[in-house]
């Protein structure tokens, strides 16, 4: 399964967080992607079984999340294979 430059960025960054992250917090972290390619790419990743999907997150302290995405097995899996090339 390829990826493109915007999809690996996205993949390894949820892999080595762990944990749901929402476009803005994917965003301030992943230099030089605007929230529409950030979107692009999660939907994308999404599609290819690689992330999932969840609404009704909240914050350890209480608060409303909203909702993110986070990497699944095969997600990580794929970022295992790429090995040291996934940056």
């Amino acid at each position: 399964m390829n990826l493109n430059p915007d999809e690996k960025k996205v993949l390894v960054y949820l892999v080595e967080e762990g944990g749901y992250w929402g476009f803005a917090g994917i965003g301030e972290v992943v230099s030089r992607l605007d929230r529409k390619t950030i979107r692009r790419a999660c939907r994308s990743l999404k599609r290819k079984g690689l992330t999932e999907f969840k609404s009704g997150l909240w914050f350890d302290d209480g608060g409303m999340a909203g909702s993110g995405y986070k990497a699944t097995d095969a997600g990580h899996k794929m970022i295992a294979l790429m090995g040291r090339d996934h940056r």
